[in-house]
């Protein structure tokens, strides 16, 4: 069964992020900043930032149905390079 898919807080991609030196998780953050950008660029994603109480605003993502469709070839030509 396949695990469903929803709306993700940008700073959970990587927990391994958090364990590293702050300069190298603050160029993760930033970079990932960038590819979520660019994948909503793409229409690939729908992204929106919430106000968290604690003070610091989360950006949360979801596939659209463009991504979703354009991500079943890539699947295959990743499974199909790691086999």
């Amino acid at each position: 069964m396949r695990k469903q898919v929803g709306p993700s807080d940008s700073a959970s991609i990587s927990p391994n992020a958090l364990r590293k030196t702050p300069a190298v998780a603050a160029l993760y953050a930033g970079f990932s900043l960038l590819m979520l950008y660019d994948l909503e660029k793409r229409g690939w994603i729908a992204g929106r930032w919430e106000a968290n109480h604690a003070g610091r605003d989360r950006r949360y993502d979801c596939f659209t149905a463009a991504g979703k469709k354009d991500l079943v070839p890539l699947r295959r030509e990743w499974n199909f390079s790691l086999a």
